[in-house]
């Protein structure tokens, strides 16, 4: 379980087909440095398991399912990644509770100044949307966030300078397809309501 409050940007050094497995290579010395072989990293918001460690370098296995659902498949070498290792008993709650299970996908519509914040539409499918609400959270790429306004084929969310500068979110332009997770507390309300 992670928090959405990203604590270090990789870099993609590889990612290749080897003996029947997909392998993800990050590079990020700080994050590699505090984690361990078994270790769960939500890398851009995904949940994955820490197969080796080596020069700063982590070294990920990726199931089928988790390229299905995600836009890792389209990384290169030099794509950069916002990490979280997972939440510890103690450690500060400081975004919402996030599982690392990506939803979906969604694709940055527009990006537009607001003040001294940024706000950015994400284009969501029908399946993801069922599962937002007004000032709700979600977390995109990794990142905990407040739906600042909801369409009916979107949502909107302001960025503050802290999170442009510490995450990737910062270089997102518009087209970017982005690693989408619902809160799970409105997925399981919704859930239950569907089921009355």
């Amino acid at each position: 379980m992670f928090t959405g409050i990203i604590t270090d940007i990789g870099e993609v050094s590889a990612l290749e087909d080897r003996e029947g497995w997909t392998h993800l290579c990050v590079k990020a010395p700080v994050t590699a440095s505090k984690v361990q072989i078994g270790s769960s990293v939500a890398v851009s918001g995904v949940c994955l398991t820490v197969n080796s460690i080596e020069n700063g370098e982590m070294n990920f296995s990726l199931l089928p399912e988790t390229l299905r659902m995600t836009d890792i498949g389209a990384w290169t070498v030099g794509t950069r990644v916002n990490l979280e290792a997972a939440l510890r008993v103690g450690d500060e709650l400081g975004g919402h509770f996030v599982y690392g299970h990506v939803d979906g996908v969604g694709k940055v519509v527009s990006i537009g100044q607001e003040g001294e914040s940024v706000r950015i539409r994400i284009e969501l499918p029908e399946n993801l949307m069922k599962y937002t609400a007004p000032k709700g959270s979600i977390a995109l790429d990794g990142v905990s966030l407040t739906i600042a306004s909801l369409g009916d084929t979107w949502v909107e969310v302001s960025l503050v300078e802290y999170t442009l500068q510490n995450t990737i979110l910062g270089k997102w332009n518009v087209g970017r397809v982005v690693h989408v997770e619902n809160d799970m507390l409105v997925k399981f309300v919704s859930g239950h309501a569907n089921k009355k």
